[in-house]
């Protein structure tokens, strides 16, 4: 089947009767977790924005630009929105950039397959603050033993919660994690790539 997906920041308009504050806040706890497939690597994130003012005025120039007054944009409550969907956008550019810097560290740790898609797979079931609730994951002889495997005096358990801290800051959410140990499935994967590349030649 054809992989579609709408491009980001793209804005979908539905026509219909308008949410209550409620209803409102039960859709965008939904899409806050994500819709669609490969939601891991960023795709389905969705922002629900309710509002039934009128678009701002705008002027168009001689260039045909259309050119809002910065009044009018200061009180505009869409143009408020679609700044901080930029501003959100720009973040998630930057934690992306983390992500793969730190994917490439931790792949380092050549822990096996399974605990990234564990990890990934317990991300995406948490997909909010994740906090102290991380320690669970680690729980059992086998996650205990893999997660304790040590490079320069640091484990990869350690690695794992400095690398999310650095990507999260003190909020560290369980989407972010599940991104991030998606990213180093993909390297671990490209690495084999590299090696056995090297074999052959």
């Amino acid at each position: 089947m054809e992989r579609q997906a709408l491009a980001a920041g793209s804005v979908v308009t539905f026509c219909g009767p308008g949410l209550s504050a409620v209803e409102a806040k039960l859709v965008q706890e939904v899409l806050d977790r994500g819709v669609g497939l490969f939601r891991a690597e960023g795709l389905g994130r969705l922002t629900l924005w309710n509002s039934k003012e009128p678009l701002p005025n705008v002027a168009i120039d001689e260039l045909g630009s259309v050119r809002p007054s910065a009044d009018a944009l200061a009180k505009d409550s869409l143009y408020a929105f679609a700044k901080w969907r930029i501003d959100e956008l720009d973040r998630q550019d930057r934690e992306a950039t983390d992500i793969a810097e730190f994917a490439a560290k931790l792949a380092q740790y050549k822990l096996p397959k399974a605990q990234w898609g564990a990890l990934r797979q317990w991300g995406r079931e948490n997909p909010g603050q994740v906090g102290d609730k991380l320690d669970k994951f680690f729980e059992g002889n086998v996650r205990n033993l893999a997660w304790a495997r040590r490079r320069g005096g640091t484990t990869a358990r350690e690695a794992l919660v400095g690398a999310l801290a650095q990507v999260c800051g003190n909020c560290p959410s369980g989407t972010a994690l599940a991104r991030l140990a998606a990213a180093v499935a993909s390297a671990n994967e490209r690495n084999k790539g590299d090696e056995n590349q090297r074999r052959q030649a």
